[in-house]
């Protein structure tokens, strides 16, 4: 079994840990008469989840950075540069609906990252990721196709958007269920 408190693997039949002194508390189990003791140390599973909360926000704020940073620029010494929210003649209205659209799915991954339901959050996240590299490869595709690639290259915002939604894929893969106590 293992130490609700530290976390540690102790023998099944101590009453204290003897790593923390942590007094072990046995539930008796009605159908056989015998001790049942849950498997799954709590305190390392508060850690996980508190892990996988802290890098689905990290990756969730680099989708938000993402979609206002420039996601081409031009090479020629004009300064153009076209991101997803701002700018007249790339920021239009259909692509500000797509940069809400991701903000929001990413603050809903996150959202059940806090709730700690992981399936719910994984699928946001893989919607996120998924959308985010279709708009990512429509953009490349775009700009190779009528021989501009010799005036633009990507900008921060191509590679924070692709990075964002990558790692809040990872936390919400890295996010465990509460233990039950």
């Amino acid at each position: 079994m293992f130490c609700p408190q530290c976390g540690k693997e102790v023998d099944d039949n101590a009453n204290v840990c003897p790593f923390c002194g942590a007094q072990l508390k046995k539930s008796q189990s009605a159908a056989s008469g015998g001790t049942a003791v849950s498997g799954v140390a709590p305190a390392q599973s508060d850690a996980m989840a508190f892990v996988g909360i802290i890098v689905g926000v990290i990756g969730a704020l680099l989708v938000i950075i993402g979609t206002f940073l420039p996601m081409i620029q031009d090479t020629t010494g004009f300064g153009l540069k076209y991101s997803i929210m701002i700018n007249d003649e790339f920021g239009e209205a259909r692509w500000r609906f797509l940069g809400i659209v991701l903000i929001a799915i990413a603050a809903v991954s996150v959202l059940f990252s806090f709730l700690r339901i992981k399936v719910v959050s994984i699928i946001f996240a893989t919607i996120n990721l998924i959308v985010s590299g279709v708009f990512c490869f429509a953009l490349v595709s775009a700009v190779n196709e009528d021989d501009y690639s010799k005036y633009f290259k990507y900008g921060a915002g191509f590679y924070c958007l692709i990075a964002g939604a990558v790692i809040l894929l990872v936390g919400s893969i890295l996010l465990k269920k509460k233990a039950k106590g």
